[in-house]
């Protein structure tokens, strides 16, 4: 069978924005950043190459996710002048069943495509175990060269997992790093992923993509006598919330409030809070085109993390780059993670100590209008440089060198 030299096969958890927009409404833990990091590359490589797409809803599992049938439809998508064809695969959306179903209707789809045109590339997106099998299958029977996509650790568990899922945690361990070591190479989100999961394998770093560019009309912020700091995303106890909480309860001063946008595990705790510390706001959900508008008319936006935490070596926390895009100073944990170039574009919280963490807003509170302005602009531009038309040569270089 001929190659298409120019040709690559994506599978992952591409959905369109009006999908994106159904699971929002439908699903209590709808995976956001998974939607705009598999735009992003999307856009990325088929500024290049000719793309086709497999994917499956990224959905909670019913009844998080409020459907227990997840019907599949096919359409197409425009990127950068080009029809890409995508097909999203119906499955049964629970338990075991939710990864036996994905795992033989996917493959199916893609035995159907790759019959009818052999891709150079098939990329997978997740240490997703369905996929991860695919990739290796398809990749031995057509010789087609495999590329890992990688922004999560495998097998990491969350509160929302059943008792099941759980148990089976530590054989789908085992399972992915037996499989991610079979991959050619692999688009990760920090190196560690790669060193320590494929070592000796060629990765890119990708930390993040930025798919648009903030609009320079919402770029302007009120100057008031109060500054606002505001959290935006999954409002969890792992993330940070009840030491932001806390520091802010031991800061005496009154010229500053903090808002918090979203929802999750801790919400009921931000919101007891609230009842009884003036300065804090929680305003619950919002839909993500009001983002925009909220990051660029706050004063500083925050995101800690415990550096200590096992995890967080192998993350990029995604809202680092919607924070940075926007010009607003950040105050942010720096992860072992992100690449050094970061530490100079945040203000750095060096430990999630309370104490230490008060100090740090106080003295944020403290700079002048005109220093926060150069701190986010110096920010802005440099996240810039991540716009996945930019990020696509990175890419392209990567792929041709394999």
């Amino acid at each position: 069978m001929e190659v298409d030299q120019e040709s690559i096969l994506f599978l992952g958890f591409y959905v369109s924005k009006k999908s994106m927009g159904t699971i929002m409404l439908k699903d209590k833990y709808p995976s956001i950043q998974t939607y705009k990091y598999s735009l992003g590359l999307l856009r990325s490589i088929s500024n290049k190459h000719r793309v086709k797409v497999v994917s499956v809803l990224p959905v909670s599992d019913y009844p998080m996710y409020s459907d227990l049938l997840v019907k599949g439809k096919r359409y197409s998508e425009d990127f950068n002048g080009s029809s890409i064809d995508v097909s999203e695969v119906s499955f049964f959306n629970r338990g075991l069943m939710k990864l036996v179903t994905r795992f033989i209707l996917v493959l199916i789809r893609c035995f159907s495509l790759i019959a009818k045109r052999r891709p150079k590339f098939l990329l997978v997106y997740s240490v997703h175990v369905p996929f991860m099998i695919i990739g290796v299958i398809l990749s031995l029977i057509f010789r087609i060269k495999l590329i890992g996509v990688w922004t999560d650790p495998p097998a990491v568990s969350h509160a929302i997992d059943g008792r099941l899922k759980k148990i089976l945690r530590g054989l789908e361990f085992k399972i992915s790093c037996f499989l991610m070591k079979r991959y050619a190479g692999a688009v990760v989100l920090s190196k560690h992923l790669a060193l320590d999961f494929m070592p000796g394998k060629p990765y890119l770093v990708v930390e993040s993509i930025l798919n648009d560019y903030a609009d320079s009309e919402i770029n302007k912020k009120p100057i008031l006598g109060i500054k606002k700091i505001v959290y935006t995303g999954s409002v969890n106890k792992k993330y940070g919330i009840p030491e932001i909480l806390k520091a802010i309860e031991s800061i005496a001063r009154i010229d500053f409030e903090f808002h918090i946008y979203g929802s999750g595990d801790y919400q009921l705790e931000v919101e007891r809070f609230c009842e009884k510390d003036s300065r804090v706001f929680f305003h619950g959900f919002v839909i993500q085109d009001e983002i925009a508008n909220i990051l660029s008319e706050a004063d500083f936006l925050i995101n800690i993390r415990s550096s200590s935490d096992g995890f967080v070596k192998y993350s990029f926390p995604s809202k680092i780059t919607e924070y940075m895009a926007s010009g607003t100073p950040v105050i942010a944990t720096m992860l072992p993670g992100m690449p050094s170039a970061y530490e100079n574009l945040i203000i750095n919280v060096k430990s999630n100590q309370v104490a230490e963490l008060a100090l740090i807003l106080n003295e944020s509170l403290d700079m002048s209008r005109a220093d926060m302005g150069v701190l986010g602009a110096k920010a802005k531009g440099f996240i810039e440089g991540n716009h996945w038309s930019k990020q696509s040569y990175k890419i392209e270089s990567f792929l041709s060198g394999l």
